[in-house]
């Protein structure tokens, strides 16, 4: 029997031992389990942030090559603005000579009525006391294209 007492005191020592070994095994059980979840849900949130980076990548391979077509768009724009510059240059050095060349033709339009109208006016004026009675002088008020043009329908008219 005193094998008996004694063993008593052990196996209660063993079955409380136990008892505790039992309740540290459910918490770690229990912690496996929340770490498992927690593990889980990470591996879910990894595997949308994973997805949302190839589609952020994709975005990123896209807005690249949109941007190499907006330059080469620029440039081909710039190209095109210098060759409008270019033309629109050529157009204006054409207009100023066209410009030139009209108001040369206007000073020649001016000294020709000019010396049109000196020489209508010395005619006339050399021909005013002509008197003639077979002969009519007229001078009309038209300008001619050339002096010599005068002259001759003056002459055809004293003939």
């Amino acid at each position: 029997m005193l094998l008996l007492k004694l063993t008593s005191p052990f196996c209660q020592d063993v079955e409380d031992r136990s008892k505790d070994l039992e309740a540290q095994l459910l918490e770690a059980n229990r912690k496996l389990e929340m770490a498992n979840a927690g593990l889980k849900k990470s591996n879910d949130e990894l595997i949308g942030n994973n997805a949302r980076v190839k589609a952020l990548e994709d975005q990123i391979v896209v807005l690249k090559s949109s941007q190499g077509n907006l330059l080469e768009q620029l440039n081909t724009a710039s190209v095109l603005n210098k060759a409008g510059a270019e033309s629109i240059k050529k157009s204006l050095e054409a207009i100023n000579m066209q410009s030139g060349y009209i108001q040369e033709l206007t000073k020649s339009m001016q000294y020709k009525d000019s010396v049109n109208l000196a020489l209508a006016l010395n005619l006339k004026k050399s021909l005013s006391d002509f008197n003639d009675k077979d002969i009519t002088i007229e001078v009309k008020k038209e300008w001619c294209i050339s002096p010599c043009q005068t002259i001759c329908s003056l002459s055809r008219v004293l003939q």
